[in-house]
């Protein structure tokens, strides 16, 4: 029951942030990249064909663990337009 909850969460949450940076006109000149935990693959692909079908804005989608996605970020200097995070573990050390 708190995964599925957790699951809906994290697609509206997609949703929202997908829609805003439609408006921002972002789509027009570069494609949306994600970082999603592999935990969230199906549920995610799923929201991003659909959401790319009735929009029309290309989305890039990372999956990888958690870990990985945030040592990306801090490591590596990588920017996505937005990072899923599987827990507060990643969160605070990106913070």
């Amino acid at each position: 029951m708190k995964n599925k909850i957790l699951i809906i969460f994290f697609i509206l949450i997609l949703g929202l942030s997908l829609i805003t940076a439609y408006k921002m006109g972002v789509h027009k000149t570069t494609p949306i990249e994600i970082y999603v935990p592999c935990g969230m693959i199906i549920p995610f692909q799923e929201a991003i064909r659909s959401f790319e079908a009735e929009r029309g804005i290309k989305i890039t989608a990372h999956y990888d663990t958690g870990s990985i996605l945030v040592r990306l970020i801090l490591n590596k200097g990588k920017q996505p337009d937005m990072f899923v995070s599987p827990g507060d573990v990643e969160m605070r050390n990106l913070v």
